[in-house]
């Protein structure tokens, strides 16, 4: 999936609601922080299975650390926070 198909995923997803940025604020976001994808989910206000799965179609970008362990930059949720595509 390249770079634009993924930036075209994110804005659907934001566009349909499946993320609810209104939610949320920037306060508590740690720029430098590798967050979960369970903190992701409690951010987002979203599943953690879409999450998973958000980051598996590369729609959120994340690191993989282990055979099931995914992490997401805090400067990745913040650009997701203000409405820019990742």
């Amino acid at each position: 999936m390249t770079t634009a198909q993924n930036a075209q995923n994110a804005n659907q997803i934001m566009a349909q609601g499946m993320i609810d940025i209104s939610l949320i604020g920037p306060a508590g976001i740690n720029p430098n922080k590798l967050y979960t994808t369970k903190e992701v989910a409690q951010i987002l206000a979203t599943p953690i299975r879409s999450v998973s799965s958000y980051i598996k179609q590369g729609v959120i970008p994340g690191h993989k650390l282990g055979p099931r362990q995914w992490r997401v930059s805090g400067t990745t949720l913040l650009k997701i926070m203000a409405g820019n595509t990742p």
